[in-house]
């Protein structure tokens, strides 16, 4: 530390010393070890100079040997400082306090704001924030991570598909996606409905045009199944087709399973190391040990903290420990077999219009290779195989 910031921490002194011998007193000082500085000559007899604040109590012999008389000119420093401030307690206690005050309410959350989305949603919205202790009157580094708050509430409630969140000082907003309705068709122009891959008819209904199959009846991709085209001759018109028609189609699908998995699991045992970052050095709050668990994942989080709208170059951490554990699963060849069947269904109805169903499966194949379990599965599917075709030759024959 720079001498002179050392000397102003312990206190300086400015005194002048008044007598016919000053320069004695000087002198005496320094054989001492009193350190003087800044020494200057006022007059024929007095002498001003600065000493260290705990060299004073050195003076009083020093004076009395050179005739001299002192008298105090200033005093500057951190211990004088601290005096005068101990007059004013009061007043100093309530600058701190109120100074505390402000920065807790700074570092809370005040307000929540939900845009993008109708009140019954935004109510719902509000619920699911309740339970993550997202409320108002909560410091921000108790609150979940952003992250966890979005997937949470796009999880937990249908109408949404996404949630963008963004924490404004005391404000919490909220900007909400909703998910489209698909509107009615308009205004439709003539086409026929074609069968978009091969299938048996298992039904049809049709609300305008003509059927062309009839249920049980075998199609290729492309056949014409309702046709926009209606009357005979003279009175034959096109229109655009309407109808429905369910046809039973194939599918197959070969699944892996392992019979030994090594699978990572939680156990539910954590510990939370707290820590305060000012100006980049971390200082420990809470948590000084090394979590009791050997294997585990690191949830990190960090809050800056505010002031009056300023963000402060100190922050909040908190460091969770998940502890976590290897599990071996192990199946036999029956239950490997179930669950690609299960695996299978799930990933077929996956790609299946949400109308479609699975009628029946079989197992075509089922070998073991490697520790591995493969099914070749088969399915028969009903579904929806009608496709647009536009008309665009009006005078097309039925």
């Amino acid at each position: 530390m720079d001498k002179r910031w050392l000397s102003l921490f312990f206190g300086q002194v400015r005194i002048e010393v008044r007598g016919r011998r000053a320069e004695q007193f000087i002198n005496r000082c320094i054989e001492h070890e009193v350190n003087v500085t800044d020494i200057k000559r006022t007059d024929e007899q007095s002498i001003i100079c600065t000493i260290q604040s705990q060299d004073v109590r050195k003076l009083r012999p020093l004076l009395r040997q050179s005739d001299c008389k002192l008298h105090i000119a200033g005093r500057k420093g951190w211990p004088f400082f601290l005096n005068k401030l101990s007059f004013k307690k009061g007043f100093v206690a309530g600058i701190l306090l109120f100074a505390a005050v402000l920065f807790m309410l700074s570092n809370m959350l005040w307000r929540i704001e939900i845009t993008g989305t109708d009140p019954e949603t935004a109510h719902e919205i509000r619920k699911v924030l309740d339970k993550l202790g997202v409320e108002r009157g909560e410091f921000q580094f108790s609150l979940p991570a952003k992250e966890d708050i979005q997937h949470a509430i796009a999880d937990q409630i249908d109408q949404v598909a996404w949630v963008g969140a963004n924490l404004n000082g005391t404000t919490y907003r909220f900007n909400v996606l909703e998910k489209e309705i698909p509107e009615e068709e308009k205004a439709l122009t003539p086409r026929n409905l074609v069968a978009e891959k091969e299938a048996v008819i298992y039904d049809i209904y049709v609300e305008q045009g003509v059927a062309k199959v009839q249920p049980d009846e075998y199609v290729k991709k492309g056949d014409v199944l309702i046709s926009g085209v209606i009357g005979e001759k003279k009175h034959r018109k096109v229109v655009p087709a309407k109808g429905k028609v369910l046809g039973e189609t194939w599918y197959e699908s070969e699944i892996t399973v392992p019979l030994v998995t090594e699978l990572k699991t939680y156990t539910g045992k954590s510990y939370t190391k707290h820590a305060v970052y000012i100006f980049g050095f971390r200082i420990p709050v809470w948590g000084f040990s090394k979590p009791d668990f050997d294997k585990y994942d690191v949830k990190l989080k960090k809050t800056p903290m505010k002031f009056l709208g300023w963000t402060l170059p100190i922050s909040y951490e908190t460091k969770k420990y998940l502890q976590t554990d290897k599990v071996k699963r192990e199946y036999t060849r029956k239950q490997a077999t179930a669950k690609a069947k299960q695996l299978g269904k799930e990933d077929l109805l996956n790609q299946l219009d949400q109308n479609a169903r699975i009628k029946s499966q079989k197992v075509l194949r089922e070998t073991v290779d490697n520790g591995k379990v493969k099914v070749l599965m088969y399915y028969t599917v009903i579904e929806d195989i009608t496709v647009e075709q536009p008309l665009i030759n009006t005078k097309e024959t039925e």
